[in-house]
């Protein structure tokens, strides 16, 4: 018992003095591409997302799984949906059909997925939904 905490002892302390380099290239197995997610949460902690409407025409927002039914968003405003599981999906579209939408997805440190909705250009990609997967990563499509 004694040789137990002795040795538990000595690798403890030898790990605490050796030095902790950061890892600054990304992973081997990364390659660039629309599969990449746009952005990461924690999956395990509360989790809201943030709809902020940057046109000038109403949408309409839902979660796939009817936890969230659809909502209206007029123009200019913002609104907050929360209480989701992994993996979760969301529809954003215009209620104008015609009118191609853009996504842009970041996170907070609070774990707030912010969703700024923009009318997308000739040269942006065309978004109808994103999803959340279990770890946390976010794409959208």
């Amino acid at each position: 018992m004694k040789q137990q905490t002795f040795l538990t002892t000595v690798l403890l302390t030898a790990f605490s003095i050796l030095p902790v380099h950061a890892q600054t290239s990304t992973a081997s197995t990364y390659s660039p591409g629309p599969w990449q997610p746009i952005a990461r949460v924690v999956p395990n902690r509360d989790m809201l997302v943030q709809f902020v409407n940057h046109t000038d025409v109403v949408l309409e927002y839902a979660s796939t799984t009817n936890e969230a039914p659809p909502r209206r968003l007029p123009p200019t405003a913002t609104a907050m949906l929360g209480e989701f599981d992994t993996p979760a999906y969301f529809v954003i579209n215009s209620v104008d059909v015609s009118v191609p939408l853009y996504y842009e997805i970041s996170r907070t440190p609070d774990n707030v997925i912010v969703v700024r909705i923009r009318k997308a250009g000739s040269n942006t990609p065309l978004h109808s939904s994103f999803n959340v997967n279990s770890m946390g990563a976010i794409y959208a499509y």
